[in-house]
């Protein structure tokens, strides 16, 4: 098992996200300010959680409205009720592929297909896939 990011790490990478996604859910657009939300992780932590630095990069990982438990939720949608989907619109991606890059990987959003960087920024993609 790889050692799992300090609070630190994981605090810093929270605080970016839920600055850019400003408490909606990115998938379906509701505000979630007084409501369940959770941050999704399109690469998983794997069990335990890791270290490895694009598990915790903010192209990595984006907010979504429940939790993976949550019925109805888009967390929920994309983890569980219908995994392909999440995969096809790019919230799930593959963990065990050490080449995968979050930030080169196309996301469908409620504001269209986007690209997430590393910094806090996201940007429309216009790229194959997109519609």
């Amino acid at each position: 098992m790889s050692p799992k990011a300090t609070r630190a790490v994981q605090e810093a990478a929270r605080t970016i996200v839920l600055e850019r996604d400003q408490n909606t859910c990115q998938r379906c657009g509701a505000n979630v300010l007084y409501k369940l939300a959770s941050v999704q992780h399109r690469i998983a932590r794997g069990r335990g959680g890791s270290a490895e630095d694009r598990i915790w990069s903010p192209a990595n990982l984006a907010l979504l409205c429940g939790s993976a438990t949550t019925p109805g939720s888009c967390h929920n949608l994309v983890e569980n009720e219908d995994r392909d989907r999440g995969k096809d619109e790019g919230w799930v991606l593959p963990m065990n592929n050490p080449d995968i890059d979050p930030s080169k990987e196309p996301l469908l959003t409620y504001r269209g297909w986007v690209l997430l960087d590393n910094e806090g920024g996201w940007t429309h993609y216009t790229g194959e896939g997109a519609a």
